[in-house]
């Protein structure tokens, strides 16, 4: 008989020993060999990505600066043959733009896959080479599997090299294609073709200071008239120069063209000429006065006296004198398109009385008043000279005023005449009136003081303007008051010398306040007067010769699209571009130079290596304590004769 041993009838439990510290040899597991070779597809796939996104970049970066079949859209020299057949060229560089941004999507959308797929391949070939020291654990090498590219924690609790890099390239691809996306703009430009071109003209305004003989004082005339008839005419020929600095000083000049003028993309420059006055008040005492202005009519001075006084009745009394100080017959004007700057002094003095009938003790009695006597001086500066005209070239920004004559070196401006810098005087004085040579403020002084001015017609003759009494329900309008334009210079008809001396009287008070701040009616008068007196300096003045011209050349080009980027955001686009392009074929080719077992991490080798650690698994008892063997526990991949280890690098 066999020796029994009493059996317990205690039931029977596992129990589990703590992990071993050391890892048991690896089981084997056993599988047909596998053969191993070289894959050159990663490498395909990233030539043809390659070409794709350097393709769309370079179109890019070329169209936005050429015009197809051109060196620039904008070529700095005259109109060649590149200006002819431009429409076809733009229609062809604008399907060359859209097959660019057709491949640049295609691009952006192969970027996740194409550089997961490389790096996938990459990851295979550096853990089948390179000995232990590369080992990683199951736990890398499933977030490897998993492309966990993107998860923080990942990179925190599995962070190995194949995922460092995997990480690295997408995050580089990623900025890369957005970076590109968000630099390449699209701007609306216009080129310049030869069928746009046009040519306009303007007067010299030199010609006509450059005369032989007078004008038989047309030219006033015609400025009497203008000042009547409109104190807008100059408007939209004013251009803004700067920000006024100085109280009573204008931020402004006068050109012949209008302050929108542009020449577009022409491909030369082009100048033209301005011509800006500043004055200034200043009041001054009688004494000084009566110093600076006196009759030197005989010396070639201007000077005009204007009284009116009655003391019978009529209401209105004033003395007015007004003189331009130095010989008048020599011009301030040197014949030359240099720049030229002068000064001129008009002196003014408005002494005026109020007469005032009331009853006393039953009888009329009429009262003298004085109004406030006004002395004041004004000064003018005027400069003169040649600037560029806004393009596309300067930023559609006028140029300064050049002190040098531009138009000897631009042959795309005909050179006219004043080429010298002497200055011309006209003898004789009978009419002060009579010449071309005054300047802006001479010139306002005559028509509004001078010789048959609204003033001075008035004043020559009062009864002659007064109409007889007669019902006009209408109030139609008797004539037109200077610096005043539209219907605010009607006058209704005087019938009384005491209306027409009026008005004489209320235009004189207006123009009197002219010295006191930029809101007074009275500079704002004289600022008038002076736009309207350099406007027809520039635009052409009576009976001249309008065949002595200056072309401008312009061309509004045509109208097409082009990418617009940056020189930074090229840089900073092709630096990125460059860096996620070179990786991936860098890591194509390193996978080129190694034979695999296996293409990839997948399900398949995640399958194995849970088999081949199974038993090491079963004997965890909670899931933290997996999770820390999984950390430790090599993965291993199936080669030709066994289990070849994966290696890690931490």
């Amino acid at each position: 008989m066999h020796n029994m041993r009493p059996q317990s009838n205690a039931p029977k439990t596992n129990q589990h020993k703590p992990a071993p510290t050391s890892l048991p040899a690896r089981p084997s597991i056993t599988a047909p060999p596998v053969k191993q070779r070289r894959n050159a597809l990663q490498l395909l796939v990233v030539l043809f990505y390659m070409a794709l996104a350097l393709l769309s970049w370079i179109l890019f970066c070329v169209m936005t600066y050429k015009l197809r079949g051109q060196t620039s859209y904008y070529p700095d020299k005259s109109y060649t043959k590149a200006f002819y057949g431009v429409q076809e060229r733009m229609r062809t560089n604008e399907r060359y733009m859209l097959a660019a941004r057709v491949i640049h999507t295609i691009a952006t959308l192969l970027t996740i896959p194409v550089t997961t797929y490389v790096c996938t391949v990459a990851a295979m070939a550096y853990l089948q080479s390179g000995g232990n020291k590369r080992r990683l654990t199951v736990k890398q090498s499933a977030a490897v599997a998993d492309q966990k590219w993107w998860s923080p924690m990942a990179m925190i609790y599995a962070g190995s090299l194949p995922l460092y890099m995997g990480f690295s390239m997408t995050l580089i691809g990623a900025l890369s294609q957005l970076l590109q996306s968000g630099l390449v703009g699209q701007d609306a430009i216009r080129v310049a073709s030869s069928g746009t071109e046009r040519r306009l003209e303007f007067i010299d305004p030199l010609n006509s200071v450059d005369r032989q003989f007078g004008d038989a004082g047309l030219y006033i005339l015609d400025l009497q008239y203008t000042l009547a008839s409109s104190n807008s005419i100059y408007s939209g020929n004013l251009w803004v120069d700067r920000p006024a600095t100085e109280r009573n000083t204008r931020a402004s000049y006068m050109t012949p063209f209008s302050s929108s003028f542009n020449t577009g993309v022409y491909p030369k420059p082009q100048f033209a000429p301005r011509i800006n006055t500043t004055i200034k008040y200043e009041d001054i005492s009688e004494e000084v006065f009566k110093q600076e202005c006196r009759n030197e009519t005989d010396s070639g001075a201007f000077y005009a006296n204007y009284a009116y006084e009655d003391f019978q009745g009529d209401p209105v009394g004033f003395n007015i004198e007004v003189c331009i100080t130095g010989d008048i017959r020599k011009s301030p004007w040197k014949i030359t398109r240099d720049r030229q700057d002068f000064s001129e002094a008009l002196y003014f003095s408005l002494v005026s009385k109020r007469n005032e009938t009331r009853m006393e003790d039953g009888e009329d009695e009429t009262e003298s008043y004085d109004y406030p006597n006004r002395h004041f001086k004004v000064s003018a500066g005027t400069s003169f000279g040649y600037f560029e005209l806004p393009s596309h070239f300067n930023n559609n920004t006028a140029g300064s005023l050049l002190d040098k004559d531009p138009l000897k070196r631009n042959d795309g401006q005909i050179y006219r005449r004043a080429d010298n810098d002497s200055s011309v005087s006209y003898g004789g004085d009978k009419f002060l009136n009579n010449g071309y040579h005054y300047g802006p403020l001479t010139s306002l002084g005559l028509a509004l003081f001078g010789y048959r001015s609204f003033i001075g017609a008035r004043m020559l003759n009062v009864s002659s303007f007064v109409e007889p009494l007669a019902s006009d329900p209408d109030y139609n309008c008797a004539y037109l008051t200077p610096l005043e334009g539209g219907s605010s210079a009607c006058s209704s008809p005087a019938h009384s010398t005491t209306n027409v001396a009026d008005k004489v009287f209320q235009l004189m008070k207006v123009l009197a306040n002219s010295n006191r701040n930029s809101a007074t009616p009275g500079q704002s008068l004289f600022e008038t007067g002076l736009n309207i007196t350099n406007y027809m300096f520039l635009n052409g003045r009576a009976e001249q010769d309008r065949s002595w011209t200056i072309p401008v050349n312009t061309d509004e080009g045509i109208a097409t699209m082009r990418p617009a980027i940056s020189k930074t955001g090229m840089i900073l686009g092709s630096v990125f571009l460059g860096l996620h392009l070179g990786g991936i074929l860098m890591l194509s080719v390193y996978c080129l130079f190694h034979k695999l077992t296996a293409s990839r991490l997948g399900a398949e080798l995640m399958l194995r290596l849970g088999v081949a650690h199974a038993d090491l698994l079963k004997q965890t008892e909670s899931e933290k304590e997996r999770e820390n063997l999984l950390k430790t526990l090599p993965s291993s991949v199936e080669g030709g004769s066994g289990l070849h280890p994966i290696r890690a690098y931490r």
